[in-house]
């Protein structure tokens, strides 16, 4: 199952995602991934409407409208599917009409759906064993006396002070 949605329905839909997309907030809120056409998004309440964001299936925004409105930069034409989040970021793809028209008709959407969702939690979670290894790792200590480095660590520093107090 898929949700079709008008992104030009309410006035403010399609300024708000533009905004998002371009990255004109004070915060970036698209991140590229591995995939051109994919986006990590930190902020997706900024950048859609809070009555899809916690949709358990794809939906994808049409913000093509009746086509009278100018788009210089093509991003009318692009369909935008925002899929189920899975994890710490929400992600984004950018479809073409006809791609999506294609996959839904032949049968092929769920399953490549389903493989995008796949792939998501791997990242999500390789991203978080390799945080979780960089906070876990002990902090290299590194021991000097009188400014000069010392070879035998905190073992040789206590040595060097109890010859200096005899």
């Amino acid at each position: 199952m898929v949700w079709v949605v008008d992104g030009t329905r309410l006035k403010r839909d399609y300024p708000r995602f533009l905004k998002g997309k371009n990255n004109c907030f004070e915060n970036k809120i698209f991140y590229e991934t591995d995939n051109p056409k994919i986006f990590r998004v930190d902020l997706i309440d900024w950048c859609f409407p809070i009555a899809w964001l916690e949709s358990s299936v794809p939906v994808i925004f049409d913000f093509l409208g009746d086509g009278s409105m100018d788009d210089l930069e093509g991003i009318r034409t692009t369909l935008y599917c925002l899929f189920p989040q899975v994890g710490k970021y929400a992600r984004v793809a950018e479809i073409s009409r006809k791609a999506f028209i294609n996959t839904t008709t032949n049968g092929e959407w769920t399953t490549r759906v389903q493989k995008f969702i796949d792939e998501f939690k791997t990242q999500d979670k390789i991203e978080l064993e390799s945080q979780q290894k960089t906070i876990s790792r002990p902090s290299k200590v590194i021991y000097t006396y009188r400014g000069i480095l010392l070879i035998g660590g905190y073992g040789e520093y206590k040595r060097r002070l109890r010859k200096e107090r005899r």
